[in-house]
């Protein structure tokens, strides 16, 4: 990410497995600061889901062919493993949203 961009400015762009990992390793400041936010309610703060998603997380699982990153299983867990350096919490609710996409998507 340069200086100039934001998580916010590329969020809608399409995102290489790459982009994702560099985003997950920018958040995991942010997600250490909020811990014990995360602990004390017992869920993410609608600021840390939107951080996620804007770093394309919840995307990870989804094919090119769908827009998605196409990302592999070894690339997923490797996000998911740096999300945990920041917070545990938010590294499962990554793991457990990131193929979402994959389930809204028109199958026809």
């Amino acid at each position: 990410m340069t200086g100039s961009e934001t998580l916010e400015s590329v969020a809608e762009t399409h995102l290489t497995a790459s982009d994702i990992l560099a985003r997950a390793k920018d958040l995991v400041p942010v997600l250490r600061e909020r811990a014990a936010d995360i602990e004390a309610a017992r869920r993410l703060p609608a600021d840390v889901v939107e951080l996620l998603r804007e770093a394309g997380v919840f995307r990870m699982a989804v094919p090119v062919s769908w827009g998605g990153p196409g990302m592999t299983s070894a690339q997923q867990t490797e996000v998911v493993e740096v999300l945990a350096n920041g917070d545990a919490s938010a590294a499962w609710c990554a793991m457990i949203g990131m193929d979402s996409g994959i389930y809204s998507h028109d199958h026809e």
